[in-house]
């Protein structure tokens, strides 16, 4: 990396060179440097015209090195002229080779003294020496002068593409050559005004390097060193790694913009002006990027030795393990030889517990033997006792059964009896229904008459009394009849609304009577959740003392203590199993619903009988001590229990009911209930209602019934293969039994039962507020009818009063008054009222008669049904007698059938178990042969055979395996077996102790390292900023730079010294695009004159730096390069202008100038190998330097 210049302490400055020289920037200009006189220098400044330099073109021997001057005293002023050098091809004049000249400060290692081409480019044999400061060649396009440049980058290891002349080596040779060469010398002498050594290898090198690099067309190239005498030096490593030793010990870039400014370059830079980008030249020219970038690796390489780190730290484990085994091993190894001594005696114990376990084997058949003769005596006996009851009940059966054939048919006579009374009863209803609607009907007929009686005697009157009025009268009932109309639209009108509100009243109390009905029933609904929620409460809280009650009810203790004493008295033939929900419980909690809802909370409360007759014994003791009948399950409880054949269950990897139950007693006997019953070998088991849906309607696996969530829910396909689904119970009104954990049940279920309470509560008062609702509507109701109805007989009235009057005033109009017609009228009305009068009491008198004979005919179906419950009671009786005589006939022959069976089987038995004690004996007396050659009868064995067996036979596995483990191996090598698996492991929990400390100080190294670079990087920047804006000042503009680290960004601010505002303000060019060509061209040189500054390189070269400038600013820019000249005395410049350099004085040992001919085109080699020397001419110019 190259060195940085800084004006912190060396400290603060990682990246400082060996050079390191005070700083003469802007901030703080240094000491001038003592001049020397020279013969050169004696007559005073000299323009550029006054340091005249030539050059040669030679040709020189292939491989043969240029000589250097000789060694010179160091401290020494030494005035001597150039030294002057034949070769075969002409004469080389060497500035280079002038003595050094202590008067000036020059750099006296790492920079250019001369340079030669051959077959390079258009160059044939061309050579230029450099002075060593300032170095200006100038000259037209086509001479050659970008060819220097890049040989200079060749020859230092740029790839060809950098050199923006050709993409491969090969085409940098020139036309018509098949190779070319490239050699340079760098200066390596010593410079005592430093106190340390900047040369490289001056032992094997001396005062000069050359570098030769020869390129054939192939694209082959080759590097060779040489010393100052011109000896070939034999690196000790390759070429390419002892060149880039040399750059890096001299900081040579010649990939570095601010070293090397090629054409490209300089346009690119002139063209862009992105911040981004500026940013980014800014980086890699003052080679921080490189330094950010090998903090990155370092990173990286943290980030490898932490993971090496934890695949060490991985290995522990093993190794552990490996200890472990080893040193187990190595016990087991110890071990061993007490093993066979323990294998003896265990057979030895092994031999006579076989013969005691033939020796109790002969005796438990013996004592079957004698059991058997007993089950087969008993039995006979009992098969004598039952026939002969069997006899006696058929005889009591068939009395029984005529008893109940004559009940039977007295209730047949009693059926036909009901079926008359009956008829007869409809019929005198009927009748009666129809006399009170015909009495009705002449109530009805008899008030009409009297009505219209009265309004025609009214009338007769009203009419006797207008027939004496006068005329006047007619006009008084016309207004009178106008106003009765009036009313009556009025009263119309009135009324409609009354109705058209009665209906809405009625439509709302109808929705109101809805609504209390709906509340009602749900208060129902809420009270007998209430019940039942308190009983299951209460049911809990008593499972506290006895368990089982969760299952069972509040009797089940009770019930389970009568059965206790049953069975003590013999009533049960085997003692019947419940509740069976107290023996079962949950592998899994989560699983305690599901499995709840599969068996069905009636099976866990059910209980389990051996057969009917424990049935019906179980069921008349609840019967008898008044307890809530349970639910039987018949089962044989001798039965084996089942085993069904894998293809006849769901695939093994799915999770069955049965499976996750745990039957705590009575296995084999729930086991078959459960299958049977609940079929929980069927039923499967899911997570989640998903599963179990796509289980069930999907996927669809063998065998199965059910598929049930942890939730409850329950999928399965139906009879017709439509798809089931319900879901499980609302978990906080539904705790399963199973769950186990008794005291959550309580509470939960206490928190149940008052939430009911407080719905119930609330339902009750929102149904006080619907009564009150609805009494508010009933009394509105009847209000409105009343209204209607007031309105409708005010109506009434009116209308009859209008007819009244337009009859009146028809009758007035039409003829006069006739007293007799209203008279007949009178009396026809009177004759019809009496006639009506008597068949209206006829009619009342019929309905007397007929309540009379309805009474009779009911009174007689009292005495019927009386009778008929008797018979039915009876016949219930007679009936019930009959059935237990059946049953207890049925089960006696049931037990007569079993029982011959067996005594058949235990006959059968009797002779197996004869055939067996004899072969018993004989293996008795072999097993005790057998026992007396191993060894002598101990006083006891207390193993089993089969427990000595399974002892041998690991014993035996045990000695095999160690015997094969230890095959050939010693307890000393298992030893060190063990030691070395302890050393392994601890060599690794070593290396992983030296591996945390060493991570720990590359961390800690790094993050220091990061704010080192933070802080140098910020230096660099305000170093750069200043030069730039010191450079451009010396033109007269302003300039800036702001850099933005977080978006890596740099902004160039520049404002010309005559751009001004109206108000005088400096306008600033924010893009550096919006300057015109020579400002740009100026500014670009500022920026790399800057970026200079705070780089240590011992040469820096800028090709055709100048071309865009006008006159004013190529002026100023040379004036500033001679300045820096001056202040950077032990630095190499070498600048490249096709362009005529303007006339301005400089001192000739700082400034050299070369002027390049052209190369002539089409000539033949003998005029292209010498060619005249050419002096540059310029008119001098006056101004201050």
């Amino acid at each position: 990396m190259a060195r940085t210049r800084a004006t912190s302490s060396p400290s603060e400055s990682p990246t400082r060179g060996k050079r390191g020289r005070a700083d003469n920037g802007p901030e703080e200009r240094g000491p001038k440097q003592q001049k020397i006189s020279s013969p050169s220098s004696a007559n005073g400044p000299q323009t550029f015209a006054d340091s005249e330099s030539s050059y040669h073109l030679t040709q020189q021997p292939e491989e043969t090195p240029v000589s250097d001057t000789p060694h010179q005293a160091e401290n020494e002023q030494i005035l001597e002229a150039p030294h002057v050098s034949r070769s075969p091809g002409g004469t080389r004049v060497s500035f280079g080779d002038l003595p050094c000249r202590r008067q000036r400060g020059f750099a006296q290692y790492g920079i250019l003294e001369w340079i030669r081409l051959e077959n390079f480019m258009c160059h044939r044999c061309f050579e230029v020496s450099f002075g060593p400061n300032v170095n200006i060649i100038s000259g037209p396009n086509g001479s050659g002068k970008s060819a220097i440049v890049a040989a200079l980058q060749l020859i230092f290891g740029a790839a060809s593409a950098s050199t923006d002349r050709g993409r491969r080596t090969g085409d940098l040779i020139r036309i018509g050559a098949n190779a070319a060469l490239v050699a340079v010398r760098l200066r390596n002498r010593r410079d005592m005004t430093e106190a340390s050594d900047g040369r490289y290898r001056p032992e094997v090198y001396g005062n000069s390097i050359l570098i030769h690099r020869r390129i054939a067309r192939t694209g082959v190239s080759t590097w060779s060193f040489y010393n100052e005498r011109g000896k070939r030096v034999q690196a000790e490593r390759s070429a390419r790694l002892e060149l880039e030793a040399i750059m890096d010990h001299y900081f040579i870039q010649v990939n570095n913009p601010v070293a090397v400014l090629t054409q490209r370059k300089s346009k690119e830079f002139l063209s862009s002006g992105k911040p981004s980008d500026l940013y980014r030249f800014f980086m890699e020219a003052t080679k921080l990027k490189e330094v950010r970038d090998a903090l990155m690796e370092i990173r990286t390489q943290a980030a490898d030795i932490r993971a090496i780190y934890a695949r060490k730290e991985g290995e522990l484990p093993r190794l552990s393990k490996e200890l472990s085994m080893a040193k187990c091993a190595y016990d087991e190894a110890k071990r061993l030889e007490h093993l066979e001594e323990e294998l003896i005696r265990l057979r030895q114990e092994f031999a006579w517990a076989r013969v005691q376990e033939v020796e109790q084997q002969l005796r438990e058949t013996t004592e079957e033997r004698a059991k058997t003769l007993g089950l087969i005596e008993e039995g006979s006996e009992r098969i004598e006792f039952l026939d002969r009851a069997a006899a006696s009940k058929s005889q009591e059966l068939e009395v029984l059964n005529r008893q109940l054939r004559e009940v039977n048919d007295a209730i047949t006579r009693d059926i036909s009896e009901e079926t008359n009374f009956d008829a007869e009863l409809r019929q005198v209803r009927n009748e009666t229904r129809r006399l009170e609607q015909q009495k009705t009907r002449l109530s009805s007929l008899r008030t009409t008459r009297e009505e219209e009686l009265k309004s025609v005697s009214e009338e007769l009157e009203r009419l006797r009394e207008r027939a004496h009025a006068s005329d006047s009268s007619l006009v008084e009932h016309h207004q009178q009849l106008q106003l009765l109309m009036d009313e009556t639209t009025r009263l119309a009108v009135a009324r409609d609304g009354k109705r058209s509100l009665l209906a809405q009243l009625e439509a709302q109390l109808e929705a109101l009577k809805a609504d209390q009905a709906q509340l009602r029933g749900h208060v129902q609904l809420r009270e007998s959740a209430l019940r039942q929620a308190e009983r299951v409460l209460a049911e809990l809280q008593q499972s506290r003392r006895d368990p089982r009650v969760i299952f069972g009810g509040p009797h089940i203790t009770s019930l389970l203590e009568d059965i206790d004493a049953a069975m003590d008295q013999g009533t049960f033939r085997r003692k019947p199993i419940g509740p069976l929900g107290s023996f079962l419980r949950a592998r899994d909690p989560k699983w305690a619903l599901s499995i709840e809802l599969c068996v069905s909370p009636a099976i866990l409360s059910a209980f389990v009988v051996h057969d009917m007759a424990d049935a019906e014994a179980l069921r008349e003791l609840a019967v008898r001590r008044r307890y809530p009948i349970p639910r039987i399950l018949v089962q044989n409880m001798d039965a084996a229990p089942y085993h069904p054949r894998p293809e006849q269950l769901p695939p093994r990897e799915l999770v069955t009911v049965h499976s996750q139950i745990i039957i705590e007693k009575h296995e084999h006997v729930l086991q078959n209930v459960l299958m049977d019953h609940a079929e929980t070998e069927l039923n499967l088991l899911f997570d989640s209602a998903e599963d179990a849906r796509r289980a069930a309607f999907e996927l669809r696996p063998r065998n199965v019934r059910v598929c049930w969530s942890s939730a409850g829910d329950r999928a399965q396909v139906g009879a017709g293969g439509s798809n089931q689904f319900r879901a499980g119970p609302d978990p906080s009104r539904y705790t399963p039994k199973l769950a186990g954990d008794l005291e959550r049940q309580i509470a939960l279920k206490r928190q149940l039962v008052e939430n009911e309470n407080r719905e119930h509560r609330l339902l009750l008062a929102r149904e006080t507020e619907c009564g009150k609702a609805i009494a508010d509507v009933e009394r509105k109701h009847s209000k409105t009818v009343q209204d209607i109805a007031a309105i409708e007989d005010e109506e009434r009235g009116k209308r009859h009063q209008i007819e009244v009057l337009q009859q009146g005033q028809e009758d007035e109009a039409s003829s006069a008054f006739i007293p007799d017609a209203f008279q007949e009228r009178i009396t026809a009305i009177d004759a019809e009222l009496e006639m009506v009068s008597r068949q209206l009491e006829l009619v009342e008198e019929q309905i007397q008669a007929q309540g009379e004979l309805e009474k009779e005919i009911e009174r007689r179906e009292h005495a019927r049904r009386d009778k008929e419950r008797e018979l039915d009671e009876k016949r219930r009786e007679v009936s019930r007698k009959c059935r237990a005589l059946a049953t207890e006939q049925a089960q006696s022959q049931a037990e007569v059938l079993a029982l011959r069976t067996g005594i058949e089987n235990e006959r059968r038995k009797l002779e197996a178990l004869d055939s067996n004690l004899d072969l018993i004996r004989i293996k008795l007396q072999r097993e005790t042969d057998a026992a007396r050659q191993v060894s002598t009868r101990p006083e006891a064995v207390t193993a089993a055979s089969n427990t000595l067996r399974l002892e041998i036979a690991t014993l035996e596995s045990r000695l095999q395996t160690e015997q094969r483990r230890l095959d050939g191996v010693s307890v000393t090598q298992l030893w060190e077996r063990y030691e070395h698996a302890q050393q392994s492991y601890d060599s690794i929990a070593t290396e992983l102790g030296s591996l945390e400390r060493l991570l720990q100080r590359i961390e800690d190294g790094l993050v220091e390292r990061i704010e080192t670079f933070i802080q140098l990087r910020a230096h660099i920047q305000k170093h750069v900023s200043a030069y730039f804006g010191y450079y451009i000042h010396m033109r007269g503009h302003y300039g800036s730079i702001k850099f933005d680290d977080r978006s890596h960004e740099m902004r160039l601010r520049v404002a010309i010294g005559h751009h001004r505002t109206r108000d005088g303000e400096l306008c600033f060019a924010q893009d550096l695009r919006s300057l015109s060509g020579g400002e740009r061209s100026f500014t670009t040189l500022a920026l790399m004159l800057a970026l200079g500054e705070a780089m240590e390189v011992p040469f820096r070269i800028m090709d055709e730096f100048d071309v865009f400038m006008d006159e004013a600013n190529r002026r100023v820019a040379y004036k500033t390069l001679i300045d820096i000249a001056k202040r950077e005395s032990k630095r190499q410049f070498i600048f490249i202008t096709p362009l005529t350099l303007p006339q301005l004085r400089a001192d000739p040992e700082c400034v050299r100038i070369v002027r390049l001919m052209p190369p002539v085109r089409g000539v033949d080699d003998s005029q292209q190998t010498a060619l005249d020397d050419y002096a540059q001419q310029t008119e001098p110019f006056n101004h201050e330097a």
